[in-house]
């Protein structure tokens, strides 16, 4: 039954990084300084939500970093990789640690904002340091990663809810 239980996370951990990955590679805008404007991290907050803080850090790490490396963004594949992981990772841990709320939804805010918070910092200092774009220049990512982020912690709420009333959402 163990086993059982291993390869089901494992399969659920391929589909939500194949679906961060797509979703990762839809376009919605350029964003300033390369990039580009995106709902992936409404799945790299799903995997986190629902996969839990090491299946979800790997489904949202992996599927992001391949759409990097798929839409031509070699560069970021990396910085994508550690980020997103660390998003996934830090929104799981905290949605397990607010489960005794009364109301979800609350873990999964707070989960979701504070994950983005760690995408937008961590993007600012990939830009800033390691592509040697500055301080200052690198502040000019710092808008569009926060509509993203936004984006998709609107999108990953509603989902979530979604799956909640529904009671699909027990993995």
């Amino acid at each position: 039954m163990k086993n059982s239980n291993h390869i089901k996370k494992l399969v659920l951990t391929a589909l939500f990084a194949a679906i961060t990955c797509i979703f990762t590679m839809i376009h919605l805008f350029p964003s300033p300084l390369g990039g580009y404007i995106h709902i992936g991290d409404c799945f790299v907050l799903l995997s986190g939500f629902y996969l839990g803080p090491v299946y979800g850090a790997f489904a949202a790490g992996i599927g992001s970093s391949l759409a990097d490396l798929f839409a031509g963004y070699p560069t970021y594949a990396v910085a994508t990789f550690i980020i997103k992981f660390v998003m996934a990772l830090v929104a799981a841990l905290i949605v397990k640690g607010m489960s005794k709320m009364r109301f979800p939804i609350i873990g999964n805010n707070v989960g979701g904002i504070v994950a983005e918070v760690i995408m937008v910092g961590g993007y600012y200092l990939f830009s800033a340091v390691f592509l040697g774009a500055g301080f200052e220049a690198g502040l000019a990512t710092i808008p569009g990663d926060f509509f993203q982020g936004g984006m998709g912690i609107v999108f990953a709420i509603v989902i979530s809810e979604i799956l909640r009333k529904s009671k699909a959402d027990k993995i």
